[in-house]
């Protein structure tokens, strides 16, 4: 009976591997989490690639619907965020040619 308590309590060193198990419970959950994060970044990316390209940024990105914010949008294509709200004005040819044919005379 005398030692029935060492049976029953830890050892230190029993005590410092389980505090070990917890930090790496702690951290790889803590990675698995970036790891979540940064796939949400990458699929987000890979299905706007093709469309950034293009000309219309309003049709292109759902700002609503998107998990990643506008912010974080623009960091991952290295651009302006007033380059994401800008929308092109359309010349008016024929202002622009009756301008330039009062000029030719």
């Amino acid at each position: 009976m005398e030692n029935a308590t060492k049976v029953f309590s830890e050892s230190k060193q029993e005590k410092d591997l389980h505090a070990k198990e917890r930090a790496m419970d702690e951290e790889r959950t803590e990675l698995m989490a970036k790891v979540g994060h940064l796939t949400i970044e990458n699929d987000w990316f890979k299905k706007k690639y093709g469309q950034v390209l293009g000309s219309d940024w309003e049709t292109k990105s759902s700002k609503k619907n998107d998990k990643l914010s506008v912010t974080k949008q623009c960091q991952l294509l290295e651009i302006n965020r007033t380059s994401f709200y800008y929308m092109p004005v359309e010349q008016d040819r024929d202002r622009e040619n009756e301008i330039k044919n009062r000029l030719d005379y």
